[in-house]
């Protein structure tokens, strides 16, 4: 199948293993010369059939129906361009008055150019209609400029039976009403200091997360909900430049708001705390563009790197919560950005690395297609803790651990001192399980019996090179 000079390949592969039943469809459709990282992005049933988005360089928006994949969105023929690098990005999705809506942000009349930085400069809010057979291109704002991040349509959610859209210029936001006829007026306006991120439906209100980062203040995240009329803080915290921030989910009674190394937990009263989890020496955020699934009755969340694609030592966790505590399923060999049930299946996607290359061209997006129960069966991991330079008595790790018979972990230092191991049944009180002496550039293993449902670890001396390890089998 041939679109224009490119060339469509797609492979469906099923294994079976350890009661598995795994399908896997590798998406393809970019010459393997090209410089670039896309992922799947966005995932939605709609009619029957499962669309997903292919982004963010060279974005298309793919339909599965049985086991056929065909594109139904092309900005590269649609506009005419003729590059496809960076030219959109594809974040949110919709079901709503039974077309499709998909938000993001697409670049459109740019001069020819292969660099993306000079194409950024084009960058306008987008969001994509589809009513089953056409689609519809709505842009929300001019073009914006280049060295801002969140020029986009970030969110879309369905709030007293009206599509609202969460959107950014480039330099702040506000929350965006669209209507049937596909016209749209602002009804929330926080210039210029905050713009509008995630949406959430939660005890008949719209809940809202929104950030400060493109105002180019210190940056700060804001937790709020608005009734239709009036928006209400509930709470703000001031992060560090560069923070990375997650998804939103309603879960058990509650709001979860994800972020880097963190989430909150918000109640109906508007109390909340904040817990941190899975700090490790790379930047993980939970639920990083990623959509939030619930999967018999237990909700699915990521542990996710960056917007970009991983190295191969980067893997991404998979996290489920059962309503009391979080556990650790399985590690994955890149991000993933888009979840979604159809069919009695869990769809999710993966980057298949199909060379030992670090990077690209050899890295092939996938859809990978597994049973509930396939999915919430936990599978041998290996965290890296840390790596790298170590400031004494920092608490690091926070990594769930229930369910898992054998943990280990292994530890090298710099310096000679005391590692301490601490356990969790909440991620707030916090016991001390076992202190173990760590001499100067001499590993150590350690075993852990019995189950706990988190540890965090800490040692008493600077390190320029602490390095710690844990491995987890069921």
């Amino acid at each position: 199948m041939a679109f224009g000079e490119e060339t469509f390949k797609r492979g469906l592969r099923e294994e079976l293993g350890r009661e598995k039943a795994l399908r896997l469809y590798w998406v393809w459709d970019r010459p393997r010369d090209f410089v670039g990282h896309p992922n799947i992005y966005q995932m939605c049933e709609y009619r029957g059939d499962l669309y997903f988005a292919l982004a963010p360089n060279n974005p298309k928006i793919f339909r599965l129906r049985g086991a056929e994949l065909e594109v139904t969105y092309d900005p590269i023929t649609r506009f005419g361009v003729e590059t496809a690098d960076g030219i959109g990005t594809y974040v949110a999705v919709r079901v709503w008055d039974d077309r499709l809506f998909v938000g993001g942000w697409l670049a459109v009349g740019f001069p020819l150019t292969r660099r993306r930085t000079d194409i950024w400069a084009y960058k306008r809010s987008w969001i994509g209609v589809f009513d089953g057979s056409r689609w519809f291109d709505i842009f929300i704002t001019p073009a914006s400029g280049k060295a801002w991040y969140y020029a986009e349509v970030t969110d879309l959610e369905v709030y007293l039976d009206r599509l609202f859209a969460a959107r950014g210029d480039g330099v702040y936001g506000d929350l965006v009403e669209v209507r049937r006829d596909l016209s749209f007026s602002k009804v929330l306006d926080h210039a210029p200091n905050w713009q509008p991120l995630h949406l959430e439906v939660f005890n008949d209100q719209l809940y809202i997360v929104e950030s400060t980062y493109n105002s180019g203040g210190t940056g700060s995240v804001r937790i709020g909900r608005w009734d239709g009329t009036t928006f209400t803080p509930i709470a703000t915290f001031t992060k560090p430049e560069g923070y990375l921030i997650g998804n939103i989910a309603r879960y058990k009674g509650r709001v979860f708001v994800f972020g880097e190394n963190s989430f909150v937990e918000v109640r109906r009263d508007d109390s909340y705390v904040e817990r941190t989890l899975f700090y490790t020496h790379q930047r993980y955020c939970l639920g990083r563009r990623q959509q939030i699934v619930h999967v018999n009755g237990q909700m699915i969340v990521m542990a996710n790197t960056t917007d970009y694609m991983e190295r191969l030592d980067q893997p991404a966790y998979m996290l489920v919560h059962d309503g009391v505590k979080f556990r650790l399923l399985r590690q994955l060999p890149s991000s993933v950005r888009a979840m979604a049930l159809y069919r009695g299946l869990v769809y999710f996607g993966v980057i298949d690395y199909q060379s030992p290359h670090l990077y690209h061209p050899d890295a092939v997006p996938a859809l990978v297609a597994m049973k509930p129960e396939d999915l919430l069966r936990q599978e041998p991991v290996h965290v890296k803790v840390w790596r790298g330079g170590y400031t004494a008595n920092t608490p690091i790790g926070y990594i769930p651990v229930s369910g898992f018979k054998t943990k280990t972990l292994r530890v090298r230092t710099t310096a000679s001192g005391t590692l301490t191991i601490e356990v969790s049944p909440d991620l707030e009180e916090w016991d001390v399980y076992d202190s173990v002496s760590v001499g100067a550039n001499v590993p150590v293993y350690y075993s852990m019996t019995g189950d706990v449902n988190y540890i965090r670890l800490s040692f008493n001396a600077d390190n320029a090179d602490f390095r710690c390890d844990l491995n987890l089998v069921p």
